[in-house]
């Protein structure tokens, strides 16, 4: 009776610790239930993809796992990103050919855990990260792995219990496959041309050579007119506009008063002399005068000769992301060629450049700059309505309503355009 009990408490052990081994398992919460440092991007744009703002911020991805079977004592929660199987331990190796790369380890505490993973973490894939294996953190990576990437990468997050070998306890593990980087921004369209529009400025140009357009952000920098005038002039400003020397003029900067002479500050003479107190810089073209800027006591003249045209904040190849309160227009879809910028003054010059947008949300560096001045446009129906039209009448009502020869005028063009209309739309014999 003894030897038929041993045999059957053995058997009852092997089922029982195999039923305990497999007793572990992770259940993430749905993408609903996943927090960011940063506001959840439209579904338009992959909101969670990391992209270049993501990286340079710190962005921080923080998901909820259930957990069942652990222990705080004997096992770790690991979450290793990659674009292999990174259950397979053969695949969890560190190094420039790693196809798995670790992005978060810790102990588990409750059934219920925060999981934080750093957007940075997810973009160091094959970059060497301090405490990618061993160790027991893995510390954000630097800001450096945010640059010079060209690639994008979708990826999986799995998350696993381990034992102090690697190996994945019972059925702990999960995978995530939503998400993946792309800290690329893309190229910006090329030859952008404009023309002025009634409070409006319509934009054409050849579109970005990436694949991945989203759309094309038009910006427009009011301070382009600030050099417009002819001749030696005085703008006392305090806005957030630089200027920009075309021609190596000379530019005085003076904090005092514009006078002919006197106490500090004051400039005189001919020639742009100054008084004491006052500064004169010959600028080389292309150079930006900054100095003071921001201070609406700075005062600034410039010389005759410096072109009506001066882009000052929209630098060609400049960062479009440091000037986003300047955008003025959009326009979207992969295949637009062409834009308005809305809004704007008539008679007022604007330099005007454009920025494209990729599916990820990041924005790309500005195209050309062109210059442009909206007017005013007196359109056909615009004349028509002046001019008595109120539709259905046709113009002859019009023209029994107007007087003098500006109505007149008009109604005999118009009579003569639908003359010609008549005659094509004859059959031809």
């Amino acid at each position: 009776m003894r030897n038929r009990i041993v045999p059957a408490l053995l058997v009852a052990g092997v089922i029982f610790g195999a039923h305990t081994a497999a007793a572990q398992s992770i259940t993430l919460g749905s993408n609903t239930t996943i927090r960011r440092k940063f506001p959840i991007r439209p579904l338009a744009l992959k909101p969670y993809w990391v992209n270049q703002y993501d990286c340079r911020n710190h962005d921080v991805l923080t998901f909820s796992a259930t957990l069942s079977g652990y222990s705080s004592s004997s096992m770790n929660l690991e979450v290793w990103a990659g674009t292999a199987k990174c259950t397979d331990i053969g695949q969890r190796q560190a190094g420039s050919t790693a196809q798995c790369w670790r992005v978060f380890f810790g102990t588990p505490s409750q059934p219920v855990q925060d999981v934080p993973v750093f957007a940075r973490n997810i973009v160091a894939r094959n970059l060497p990260v301090a405490g990618q294996t061993g160790g027991s953190i893995v510390p954000e990576a630097d800001e450096t792995v945010c640059e010079g990437q060209t690639a994008n990468q979708a990826l999986s997050l799995y998350f696993m219990l381990t034992d102090s070998a690697g190996n994945i306890m019972g059925n702990g593990s999960a995978v995530w496959t939503d998400g993946g980087y792309d800290v690329a921004p893309p190229a910006p369209p090329s030859g952008v041309t404009s023309g002025a529009g009634e409070n409006s400025v319509h934009l054409a140009w050849t579109r970005s050579t990436d694949s991945d357009i989203l759309g094309y952000t038009i910006y427009c920098d009011p301070g382009g007119s600030l050099l417009s005038d002819a001749g030696s002039s005085t703008a006392n400003f305090g806005g957030p506009f630089g200027l920009l020397a075309l021609d190596g003029s000379a530019v005085f900067a003076d904090s005092g008063a514009v006078g002919t002479g006197g106490a500090g500050g004051a400039s005189s003479g001919a020639g742009g002399a100054t008084g004491a107190g006052g500064t004169t810089t010959t600028l080389d073209a292309g150079t930006i005068l900054d100095a003071g800027l921001g201070d609406a006591s700075t005062v600034v003249r410039f010389d005759a000769g410096i072109g009506s045209c001066a882009p000052t904040i929209l630098t060609p190849g400049s960062d479009a992301t440091k000037v986003g309160k300047f955008a003025c227009g959009y326009s979207a879809g992969i295949t637009a060629n062409s834009g308005t910028a809305k809004g704007l003054e008539n008679g007022h010059e604007y330099v005007v450049a454009v920025a494209a947008q990729d599916t990820v949300g990041n924005v790309g560096v500005l195209s050309n700059d062109v210059c442009s001045t909206p007017v005013q446009i007196t359109d056909f129906f615009e004349l028509y309505k002046q001019y008595g039209g109120k539709g259905g009448g046709g113009f002859c009502s019009m023209s029994h309503r107007t007087s003098g020869g500006a109505g007149a005028t008009f109604g005999i063009l118009a009579a003569v355009g639908a003359s010609v209309l008549r005659r094509r739309r004859r059959p031809t014999a």
